[in-house]
């Protein structure tokens, strides 16, 4: 398991790698996988740094590169909703985008 990012919360920690969301508690113990490799609702084929959380809300956001879109989850695991990125790179870079919700 590679891991491009790890986010935390008063209660927990999650770890991001290119396939795979894990969440921990403080203890270490793991609590379970967030989402799924797929191209289904919910699911990603190709996560990238950063994994953003968001601790008052109990909202945890994904970028799946290939598709260009945020999935948001809550952190019980359930998947909430996408949000479109309209990227405007130029040679590769990926300093600008435009976000839409859905």
């Amino acid at each position: 398991f590679f891991i491009y990012d790890i986010q935390s919360t008063d209660q927990y920690i999650f770890l991001m790698g290119p396939k795979l969301i894990y969440q921990y508690d403080w203890k270490g113990n793991f609590i379970r996988q967030i989402g799924g490799g797929g191209q289904g609702p919910g699911e990603y084929t190709n996560l990238t740094a950063p994994l953003m959380v968001n601790g008052e809300s109990k909202l945890l956001y994904a970028h799946d590169l290939h598709t260009q879109q945020l999935l948001v989850y809550d952190f019980d695991g359930n998947f909430k909703k996408k949000i479109i990125v309209f990227c405007l790179m130029k040679e590769k870079h990926w300093p600008f985008g435009v976000i839409t919700e859905k």
